[in-house]
């Protein structure tokens, strides 16, 4: 499968081939590796391309996006994608961390997820990030998957 997206991938100008993959999926990892694509991240909570801003910027209208402000200045988001449950963004500027910021983002974010949502996936965190991890399971949000990211830079 993957020889075969090669030429596409050529075709459309991409320099880099970027995937993730579950950690306890052993078979797949040995595939990718012999094609050449490496582990590049460990990231535990789950799903980390998908859930970039660049993403994100393409279904606008799908998201729920709310910002925290300091009078006119923003200092923290979180993005929410209702169809599949992710929170694809939870990001507070460095020096209003520990503020409670995200707590309220949070906070925020509650009333606003659907009918009936039983649970918020997060988005990828990179292990030994701590603050970030050690943020969510202070919410009570529970690590659910780990995943490496793996990359083959496609080069020119």
């Amino acid at each position: 499968m993957f020889h075969h997206a090669m030429p596409r991938l050529n075709e459309r100008g991409a320099q880099r081939f970027l995937l993730e993959v579950l950690q306890e999926n052993e078979p797949a990892i040995k595939a990718y590796r012999r094609v050449g694509v490496r582990i590049t991240r460990e990231l535990d909570y789950h799903p980390s391309w998908e859930v970039s801003l660049y993403a994100v910027a393409r279904i606008p209208d799908q998201v729920v996006a709310l910002g925290a402000f300091a009078g006119s200045e923003l200092v923290g988001t979180v993005v929410y994608y209702p169809l599949l449950g992710w929170l694809v963004n939870l990001v507070v500027r460095r020096d209003w961390r520990r503020r409670g910021v995200g707590s309220a983002l949070l906070g925020s974010l509650c009333p606003r997820l659907p009918e009936g949502a039983d649970r918020v996936l997060l988005p990828n965190v990179e292990r030994g990030q701590g603050g970030s991890a050690d943020f969510f399971a202070a919410c009570g949000l529970d690590l659910e998957v780990s995943q490496y990211e793996m990359a083959l830079d496609l080069g020119k």
